[in-house]
């Protein structure tokens, strides 16, 4: 009887046992560990037997094991060495184990309890402590050494369970620490999240809308793979936090074909090799991708068809694509010389880093878990900025070729209106001109006629003579308003005196007063403009504004001339389309081609038009 108890005993503590002093707050597990793998699921009992006849042993490579037999029972021994009770956590690094139990023991094994059964086949609310991986409490009497068996497994997949203790204050400065990161790197994603939305609804296409699934996909793949995943919003609902890994990682995948399809160009060759290889390798994936989701969800119905299924063959694509999509960037940028093909292979490069720690993972190589996962995430950081920016530099083009369009536009559009003022002021040149040499002429001479006639009728004589007076005064006005002498001869100031004058002597209901500082406009085409935009503002206010008097100023600074028109009419609100007639709709259209505006206002009784022409307008001289 003794013989079997001392072997079941050295065999129980042949490895050292973590000891938790005064200082102690955390450690992660390696040579303390030893494991059993079998291919059958066996109890408590029968772990202890095994341990009993030495064939636990210490893993070489740590806690992470290839695809095969998928139980595996882990034994350590905590000791704690401080006089007083200690809070001990044990945490198992991993968040899609199938089943998880761990039991506690001393002694020979007959006192034993488990610590509490779950793991990604079961509720989230099973878990023992709500926490984005599994952790179990226990506590630790003062010099007690405790044994402990971990029990685990996970169906026709790799495995790793790395196993961490904590005292408490080790663990919930781990767990704060940690959600802080997790939270800051989450909330990066989010925001390149959001911007790539805005552009999306600014401007949907292949490359933004693709770039806007492959980030969301991978964003929440990486959510619900650290652990933070849905499980928490679905508590009741087991295996969903792997099930989503697959369908986001399924979204990501086909979604980055899709825009490395856009991006690299490869839309503008579809009748090229490598557009054809492209777009077959697009299908493989997406029909992988399906197979992939179909997996989890037969995983998640327990269905008996899952033994014909290995996982690692419908993971090989993701990996194979990866590779395809960096030898085809780097084919790309050294043929190319694209700023596009050097960006996605920067972004590839990113991603390819976070699967070599992945790779260096399944093979067994000894890795912190916690900076495997911040490697992981900041490459992706890293692939999200590089591929957004390359959307950024796509719409910064496509924008900078709109407002080149627009330019051009723009400037076809006033050199075609600056030809058509001078046409119409050579027009109105002409006119005037045949106007006062045909029909002025004629008059004249007709008048001249009338007032050497015979005739007994003197009284009707001199009304004739009278009315052709009439016609000759207002055909010279008409002639003057279509080409104005003294306009072209003298200028602005010199024109608007000379009409304010004539219109003070031809009406007196409304008194015009002009008001200037005697300064010159340079440019003569902006002075013909200018005198057109005065003779309708005063036009308006004698038709419209029933005041008694109207009142133009017009001067310069340093940049620009000034030009004011006001009466102490009724007035209008320019905002409401009163008076926006044919009239003040041409005055609009000139002050465009100068690259002025006029700001119309009613304030205290006067009705108010303002304008500012800068001296740089772009109306020809």
């Amino acid at each position: 009887m003794l013989m079997p108890l001392f072997f079941l005993l050295t065999s129980a503590f042949n490895v050292p046992p973590v000891e938790v002093t005064e200082h102690f707050t955390s450690i992660p597990l390696s040579y303390q560990v030893q494991v059993l793998q079998t291919e059958q699921d066996i109890s408590f009992q029968e772990a202890l037997s095994a341990a009993e006849k030495g064939l636990f042993s210490t893993p070489s490579v740590g806690l992470v094991f290839p695809g095969g037999p998928h139980y595996y029972w882990a034994q350590f021994n905590v000791k704690n060495q401080t006089t007083v009770t200690k809070s001990i956590f044990i945490e198992v690094r991993n968040a899609h184990l199938n089943h998880l139990e761990v039991f506690e023991y001393t002694g020979n094994g007959f006192d034993y309890a488990s610590l509490g059964k779950t793991g990604d086949y079961l509720n989230f609310d099973s878990r023992p402590i709500n926490y984005r991986f599994f952790a179990f409490e226990t506590k630790l009497m003062p010099g007690e050494m405790r044994s402990f068996l971990l029990h685990t497994d996970k169906f026709n997949e790799s495995i790793k369970f790395p196993i961490a203790i904590h005292t408490g204050e080790g663990f919930f400065s781990t767990l704060s620490n940690e959600s802080a990161l997790l939270g800051g790197y989450f909330g990066i994603y989010s925001l390149v999240v959001l911007l790539l939305l805005i552009i999306v609804l600014s401007k949907p296409s292949l490359l933004n809308i693709s770039l806007l699934f492959y980030v969301v996909g991978f964003s929440l793949l990486a959510y619900s793979n650290s652990g933070m995943g849905f499980q928490h919003s679905w508590p009741n609902m087991a295996v969903f936090n792997s099930l989503s890994r697959s369908i986001f990682a399924s979204i990501a995948s086909v979604s980055l074909m899709f825009f490395a399809y856009a991006s690299l160009d490869l839309n503008k060759k579809r009748h090229s090799t490598i557009s054809t290889f492209h777009r077959i390798f697009t299908l493989y994936v997406f029909l992988n991708a399906l197979l992939f989701i179909a997996y989890y969800f037969l995983v998640w119905l327990q269905s008996p068809y899952l033994t014909h299924f290995n996982v690692l063959v419908l993971q090989l694509p993701m990996g194979a694509q990866f590779f395809y999509l960096m030898l085809l960037s780097i084919y790309l940028t050294m043929t190319q010389r694209k700023i596009n093909h050097l960006l996605f292979l920067l972004a590839i490069s990113g991603v390819a880093l976070a699967s070599l720690v992945f790779f260096f993972e399944q093979i067994g190589e000894p890795i912190i878990d916690f900076a495997q996962e911040q490697i992981m995430l900041g490459a992706l950081v890293f692939d999200f900025a590089i591929l957004s920016s390359l959307v950024g530099i796509e719409f910064y083009q496509i924008r900078s070729r709109n407002r080149s369009l627009a330019d051009s536009l723009n400037k076809a559009i006033v050199e075609g209106a600056e030809n058509f003022l001078e046409g119409q002021h050579i027009e109105r040149s002409r006119l005037a001109q045949q106007v006062h040499d045909g029909a002025g002429v004629k008059l004249s001479a007709l008048q001249m006629q009338l007032s050497v006639l015979a005739t007994q009728d003197k009284q009707q004589q001199q009304k004739l003579i009278q009315t052709v007076s009439t016609i000759a005064e207002d055909i010279r006005n008409y002639a003057h308003n279509l080409s104005p002498i003294i306009l072209e001869k003298y200028g602005f100031i010199d024109a608007i005196e000379e009409v304010v004058d004539s219109l003070n002597i031809e009406q007196k209901a409304l008194k015009i007063i002009f008001e200037h500082d005697q300064s010159t406009v340079h440019k003569k085409n902006v002075e013909r403009e200018l005198y057109f935009i005065c003779l309708e503002l005063i036009n308006n206010a004698l038709k419209h504004s029933e005041g008694t008097e109207v009142l133009i100023q017009f001067t310069t600074t340093s940049t620009e001339w000034c030009l004011q028109v006001k009466d102490n009419g009724e007035g209008y609100d320019a905002m409401m389309g009163k008076n926006s007639g044919i009239g003040l709709q041409g005055i609009h259209w000139r002050l465009q081609l100068l690259n002025s505006q006029m700001l119309t206002y009613y304030k205290q009784g006067i009705q108010i038009h303002q304008i500012k022409i800068p001296y740089f307008s772009d109306v020809k001289a």
